[in-house]
């Protein structure tokens, strides 16, 4: 496997401190152990992303700002590890989706997608920016009440919705274990060696 040398830039990462960005398994820690549980928050991005996408779904007094700017601080976190395990030049998959097709032509054990499957999806479908705008843009719906806006429920919708979903829960899965533990098929001949890296 190998690993990324590429730096992030703190331009990229709008969301983060500075010890954030060092240790980010510390945001998903503060998350779930301080503001909120794993199926609350759960429950409220499922929330923004109907509200979002469809604002006849909305619900009033909901907090959409709160909830979009986790989720904002989420993806950054997802977005450095996967730079760091360097996903995108590890996975087997073309690199971007373009239709639900080809979404579920990836899964071949059926809707559940492990980790590094969920992180290379979510970014090879759009960028850090284009997520980070497309977060801002459902709050922004979703915070207006505009009854009368709503996506059609197309292909862009359904894939925003299941793979902000996966990621999600991909997260999740990372803060129970500590860290991301990457599912690799190496040769017989390729040894990993276990290493601790103090930070």
């Amino acid at each position: 496997m190998k690993t990324s040398n590429k730096k992030i830039s703190r331009k990229h990462l709008r969301h983060l401190n500075k010890k954030e960005r060092k240790q980010p398994l510390i945001v998903l820690k503060d998350l779930y152990e301080d503001k909120t549980d794993f199926q609350d928050f759960r429950t409220q991005v499922e929330l923004l992303l109907l509200g979002g996408i469809d604002g006849r779904l909305r619900r009033n007094g909901f907090e959409y700002q709160l909830v979009g700017n986790r989720l904002k601080k989420q993806i950054e976190v997802a977005y450095i590890l996967y730079i760091e395990a360097d996903i995108k030049n590890n996975a087997n998959y073309s690199p971007h989706i373009d239709n639900i097709k080809e979404m579920y032509s990836i899964l071949k054990r059926g809707t559940i997608y492990n980790i590094s499957e969920a992180l290379f999806l979510f970014f090879g479908y759009q960028s850090l920016k284009g997520w980070r705008n497309e977060i801002d843009d459902l709050v922004s719906n979703a915070s207006l009440g505009l009854k009368n806006y709503h996506h059609r429920m197309n292909d862009d919708a359904l894939i925003l919705y299941n793979y902000t979903m996966a990621l999600v829960n991909s997260l999740h899965q990372i803060y129970q274990e500590e860290g991301l533990i990457l599912e690799l098929e190496l040769p017989v001949y390729i040894k990993p060696v276990n290493t601790n890296r103090a930070e």
